[in-house]
Formats: structure tokens, sequence, C-alpha cells
């Protein structure tokens, strides 16, 4: 069972999140087959661009570009060959029911970062997809764990 946690430096609007939250249980019932949509749940959190940085480099930094992207310890080489501007950061959070492959998470998190990438302009760099395996008892829904062999039936009850 997958619960998604997105946090972003985006103002998005309510279409947006509604659309976020349609990609991510769509493109994961289309990898995890065994996954039923009504088990997938997503969070979006807005959070100021102060509270995002990477490389030591806050988000509110005029050339958060630049100087985010320094890839040796002496901070003297950047891979951002281009000009600097405002830029936006999303990092998902993504805890699951361990069995899924490596393979299948990895085509998740490609997936997700593509559908990021053309739907909001960013780059791909700044999308981070951190997942996590979870033992199904440590999901609980209506008050039955995961690992009960019920689990289906009775978290479905209304």
């Amino acid at each position: 069972m997958p619960f998604f946690t997105l946090k972003t430096s985006m103002l998005l609007s309510d279409g947006e999140k509604a659309d976020i939250i349609s990609n991510l249980t769509r493109l994961t019932t289309k990898l995890f087959d065994t996954v039923a949509p009504d088990k997938i749940q997503v969070t979006i959190q807005n959070l100021d661009r102060a509270n995002f940085g990477r490389a030591g480099s806050s988000l509110v930094n005029q050339n958060f570009s630049y100087s985010s992207r320094f890839k040796n310890a002496n901070y003297d080489e950047s891979y951002f060959n281009k000009e600097n501007g405002l830029e936006d950061l999303i990092t998902i959070e993504l805890d699951i029911w361990e069995g899924f492959s490596i393979i299948q998470k990895n085509l998740l998190g490609e997936e997700i970062n593509n559908y990021l990438v053309s739907a909001f302009n960013i780059t791909g760099d700044n999308c981070l997809i951190l997942i996590r395996d979870m033992i199904p008892a440590n999901w609980i829904q209506n008050g039955i764990a995961g690992n009960n062999p019920s689990f289906l039936d009775k978290s479905r009850t209304i």
C-alpha cells in the first residue's frame, strides 16, 4: 500500500494538486498492478521557499541555481551552465509495503520524475524521490493492520 508525501516550494492550485494526486495514483497502479487505487494515499504540502535547500544553499539564495550544484568539496565546480533563475524543489517520500522489486520501484521513480518535469517545468535534479519499504503490519487503516488476512475487506468498512 503506497503512501505519498509530496513537499514542494511551488505554490500549487487546487487543480494542480488534484492532477498530482490523480497522476501518482495512475502511475502507481500501472506499475504495481496488485495495488488497488483505494489503498493509495497522497498528502501534498506547500512549504515556504526558505525551508528548502541543497548543497548548503537555500532556495532564497539568488545564486541557488549555481551554488546548489557544486559537485566537489572545494565548492568550485558547479554543473550548472545556464543563467540563474527562480527554481522550485519537490521532495516525494513514498512509504510502501515491502515486496515490490527494485526494478518496479526504479520505474515508478522514473515515471513520477518525468511527469513532474513535464507538468511543472522543473529540472529533474530538483525532484527527489525517497522510497521506504515497510512491513504490512505498520499500515493500519480503519483499525485493521495490513498483515491481518482480512485487511482488504475490513479496511473498506464504512
